[in-house]
C-alpha cells in the first residue's frame, strides 16, 4: 500500500515537473512582452547609437530568465553557486579587515607613536599573531581550525592562510623597521633606494616563496631579493620568522592534499572490511 502511495505521489511529481509545449510557449510569451515592453521604454530614451548594449542586455536576461523557470537543475545549481560565492565573499571580508586595521596601526605607529607605546603595540599585536600561527601549528589543529572553513567555503583555509602570512610580514617588517630606526639593525637595499617597511616586508616575503619546496618561485618569476644583510641580529629574526611563521603556513597551505591522504588512510579497505564482517 505504502509503495503503491509512493509510486503514485513520484508519478504526479514527474507529471508536475515536465512542461508541455504550451507552457513553454506561454513562458517566452510572457518574458517576450513583459521585457519587451521594458527595453522599449529604455531604447526610446537613448540615441541610436548607444541602443545595442541595451538590447543585449535585455536578451541575455530574458534568456536567462527562462532557463531559470524552465529548467529546475539550472536554477537550483545557480542558487548553489549564488550562495557559495557569497559565503566567501563573507568569509574573505572578515578576514581581510584585520589586515587593513593592522596596516593602518603600523603606519600610525611607525609615523607618530613613542617607542615606549610602540612596543606595547607590538607585544599586544605578536600575542594575536602568536594565537592565530598556534591554529596551524600541527595537523590536529589544523584540521580542526581549517576544516569548518572548509565547510562553509572551500577556498577560504586558503585565504586563512594568505593572510596569516601577510599579517606575519607585516609584523615582522614593522618591528625590524623600528631596530633599523635605532641602529639595532642594518640591511642594506639593492636598488639603493633606502631601507622602507615595505621593502623589509618584500624582504621576508621573498624568503617565504624561497622555502617553497621545488616550484622555485622566486627564480622562476625573477623576483630579486629586495634587501641583503651581514650581520647575526638579522639572520637571527630571519631564522625566528622561518620556525615560527614559514613552516605552519606552508603546512596550511598544504592542508588540502594532507587532508585527503589522512581520509584515504582512515577508510578501510573494501577486503579489510568484509574480512572484519
Amino acid at each position: 500500500m505504502d509503495e503503491t502511495k509512493t509510486s503514485i505521489e513520484n508519478s504526479g511529481e514527474k507529471r508536475r515537473s515536465q512542461w508541455t509545449m504550451m507552457q513553454t510557449l506561454k513562458l517566452i510569451g510572457f518574458i517576450i512582452v513583459s521585457l519587451g515592453l521594458a527595453a522599449l521604454l529604455s531604447l526610446a530614451e537613448k540615441p541610436p547609437g548607444e541602443r545595442t548594449g541595451t538590447m543585449v542586455f535585455f536578451a541575455v536576461f530574458g534568456v536567462f530568465i527562462f532557463i531559470m523557470v524552465r529548467f529546475e537543475k539550472t536554477a537550483s545549481l545557480y542558487t548553489r553557486f549564488f550562495i557559495s560565492y557569497f559565503r566567501f565573499t563573507g568569509g574573505l571580508l572578515a578576514m581581510t579587515l584585520p589586515l587593513v586595521g593592522f596596516s593602518w596601526l603600523s603606519r600610525k605607529m611607525l609615523a607618530s607613536f613613542p617607542l615606549w607605546l610602540q612596543i606595547l603595540c607590538l607585544t599586544l599585536w605578536g600575542i594575536l599573531l602568536g594565537g592565530a600561527l598556534i591554529l596551524i601549528a600541527t595537523k590536529k589543529r589544523r584540521n580542526s581550525v581549517l576544516g569548518p572553513l572548509q565547510r562553509f567555503s572551500m577556498a577560504l583555509p586558503a585565504v586563512y592562510s594568505f593572510q596569516i602570512l601577510m599579517l606575519a610580514c607585516l609584523f615582522f617588517s614593522t618591528v625590524s623597521f623600528i631596530m633599523v630606526q635605532h641602529g639595532l639593525l642594518t640591511l642594506t637595499d639593492v636598488s639603493g633606494k633606502g631601507v622602507t617597511p615595505g621593502s623589509i616586508s618584500d624582504f621576508f616575503l621573498w624568503h617565504f616563496l624561497d622555502a617553497v619546496p621545488l616550484v622555485k618561485v622566486n627564480e622562476t618569476l625573477n623576483f630579486k631579493v629586495p634587501l641583503t644583510y651581514e650581520t647575526f641580529s638579522v639572520g637571527l629574526i630571519l631564522l625566528v620568522f622561518k620556525a615560527v611563521v614559514i613552516i605552519p603556513v606552508i603546512g596550511a597551505f598544504t592542508w588540502y592534499g594532507t587532508r585527503e591522504d589522512s581520509e584515504k588512510s582512515k577508510t578501510p579497505d573494501a577486503g579489510v572490511a568484509l574480512l572484519e564482517n
